[in-house]
């Protein structure tokens, strides 16, 4: 490959996704240094966005290994100044200069190997986005209540169902639009999700068992919150779940906790209905108690979600 094919196969393979903005921005908040370029530069060196240069192009060099690198590098510069933007934009993140951080994007590469001759020069792939030189945590990103992102990335759980986590980003954003109502009926529906899935795993994980049975047909009929997850906390103390409660270690009386937290942000939430006063209130302090509590609450839920699926898969 010439320098100009592996020039356009290195554009080609840059990918700035979602979840790679997710990434940087979990770690540019647990890594806040003050300088802006010296955080995305270590967040790129974290994510295998690292080469020696100049980069060799030659038959005996190890040309797709420096197609992957250099493009790594692209992708994690992109998306970490991404993610200082929307960090800096949800609250997070606050800027500490005026002067902004706008490095050029280029690499040194050569056709010169030992042995033989060659040419050296270079490939400039524009400026970086431009992004407030030095920056620091605000108070309320410490919470990780003001940033969608952020407020995933504490709960830890993989394969979260796409609706909740969409219910969950909405929770956030309003809340940090002091949009305290709406918040809480976001989370609510994320709630419900959960709740829903679990209720789901649980029939699956035992087909044979009566109670799993009747219950599957009132979940199929649909069931809400206000009765949701009484239902699926009567089921769970069934004894055809004592192995999902040992390998989830989450115990009856545990979701019978859960299910409390959850009936107080089901009455704190009602307020949206006309003429019903919670006896909660939707306020910045009930509001961001509620959110908090959401996160041990579902990462408890998850858990006994996934043993619930491991026990179906047997």
């Amino acid at each position: 490959m010439s320098f100009t094919d592996v020039e356009r196969a290195i554009k080609d393979a840059v990918d700035v996704t979602p979840p790679l903005v997710f990434q940087a921005k979990a770690y540019l908040v647990s890594h806040v240094s003050g300088y802006t370029g010296q955080m995305i530069d270590l967040f790129s060196a974290e994510m295998g966005g690292t080469f020696v240069q100049p980069v060799v192009i030659h038959p005996s060099a190890d040309q797709d290994a420096v197609i992957r690198d250099v493009a790594r590098w692209l992708s994690c510069q992109a998306a970490a100044r991404e993610a200082v933007w929307g960090l800096i934009g949800s609250g997070v993140l606050i800027p500490r200069s005026g002067a902004m951080n706008e490095p050029e994007l280029s690499v040194q590469w050569t056709t010169v190997v030992p042995g033989s001759g060659g040419t050296s020069s270079g490939w400039s792939f524009g400026k970086a986005i431009p992004v407030p030189d030095r920056v620091s945590l605000s108070v309320a990103g410490s919470t990780h209540l003001t940033d969608g992102d952020l407020f995933l990335h504490s709960l830890d759980v993989l394969d979260l169902d796409p609706q909740v986590s969409e219910s969950l980003r909405e929770a956030v954003t309003c809340f940090r639009h002091d949009l305290y109502v709406p918040a809480q009926v976001m989370l609510g529906r994320a709630l419900e999700g959960c709740w829903t899935v679990l209720g789901e795993v649980l029939v699956a994980a035992a087909p044979g068992e009566t109670a799993a049975q009747v219950f599957g047909k009132q979940l199929a009929k649909g069931l809400h919150l206000a009765q949701l997850p009484s239902r699926v906390t009567s089921l769970y103390t069934n004894v055809a779940y004592a192995g999902v409660a040992k390998s989830s270690g989450v115990s009856q009386s545990d979701l019978s906790t859960i299910l409390l937290w959850t009936d107080t942000l089901r009455q704190s939430r009602n307020a949206v209905h006309h003429a019903n006063n919670s006896t909660l209130g939707a306020t910045w302090e009930t509001t961001a108690a509620l959110l908090m509590g959401a996160v041990p609450n579902i990462r408890a839920l998850y858990a006994v979600i996934k043993a619930a699926e491991t026990t179906a898969r047997v």
